[in-house]
């Protein structure tokens, strides 16, 4: 790149292509093509050799039979288009497409939505003070957040409210409440009949070590938080409401630039692919119960 940011090539130095697309490598390893051709080689310059290897290296590296994926370790193509992967992406949305209005009935139910009330701990003007009750306006993400996502039982990323505190009248996000994640659990145990689970304690002790031993579908979704005594002071005058300029409740599944990055072990992925496994055993669980 050069300093006013245009493509300048490290092979011919010209701007406007990479090395990869250079003209001029191209032209010399056509002309030392030819020579081989015609058996003329040994009168052949020395850059037309090495621009007929280098560009040959390319070409080979391009082809479908020489990729390796990242994802799964086989060859003939990449992570972007690696079937293995991309089984994992569907595998996701279809749990979604049942989880995520699972999870919206639970805030309604809460009453936590556009106009509730929460308790909430922090500085006000240099002091830190709790119990401060803010007043929900609206809901804040971005693309690296699920929002409802399943993900988020594992990865504890959902979307935050967007609050006012009322004592400062200044606007700001907060975590979702931990009461949430513990209701979640809660009616996730009630719909799949998990019985005897006590949400006053680990999971690692009794009787939840056992349940969670012998139940595929507590295995499969996770020990819930701990019983948590935050409450709704005022119930919601409305549900939170998708916004698509902003984000919504899931993951983009129609949009390829936001697929790449699922399952990824890479900086800016949204997905770990540490995570596969969760899913892979969730959706199996759930194909089993008939739920999706």
């Amino acid at each position: 790149m050069s300093w006013h940011g245009s493509l300048t090539c490290s092979y011919c130095y010209e701007r406007g292509h990479t090395r990869r697309k250079c003209p001029e490598m191209k032209k010399r390893h056509d002309t030392y093509a030819e020579r081989l051709a015609n058996g003329t080689e040994s009168e052949a310059e020395w850059y037309e050799r090495s621009a007929y290897r280098e560009y040959k290296q390319q070409q080979d590296g391009l082809k479908e039979s020489n990729k390796q994926c990242a994802f799964c370790g086989k060859s003939g193509h990449r992570v972007n288009t690696c079937p293995d992967r991309l089984k994992v992406v569907n595998q996701l949305k279809e749990i979604d497409e049942w989880f995520v209005p699972f999870a919206r009935q639970v805030l309604d139910d809460l009453g936590l939505g556009v106009g509730a009330m929460l308790p909430w701990s922090g500085y006000v003007n240099g002091d830190y003070k709790t119990q401060i009750p803010v007043i929900v306006t609206g809901m804040s993400g971005h693309e690296s957040v699920g929002g409802l996502s399943v993900i988020n039982l594992w990865e504890s990323d959902w979307f935050r409210p967007e609050v006012t505190n009322a004592l400062s009248m200044q606007k700001q996000t907060i975590h979702m409440p931990v009461e949430f994640a513990f209701n979640l659990y809660k009616r996730l145990w009630e719909l799949f009949e998990v019985e005897g689970w006590d949400f006053t304690t680990s999971n690692y002790n009794e009787p939840n070590s056992t349940i969670r031993r012998e139940n595929k579908i507590v295995d499969a979704f996770g020990s819930p938080p701990r019983h948590s005594d935050s409450v709704v002071i005022s119930p919601m005058a409305s549900s939170f409401e998708e916004d698509a300029a902003k984000m919504t409740f899931t993951w983009n599944f129609e949009q390829k630039r936001q697929v790449n990055r699922l399952f990824r072990d890479t900086n800016n992925a949204l997905i770990k692919e540490r995570m596969r496994y969760r899913i892979e055993q969730l959706h199996t669980v759930l194909k089993e119960r008939g739920v999706i």
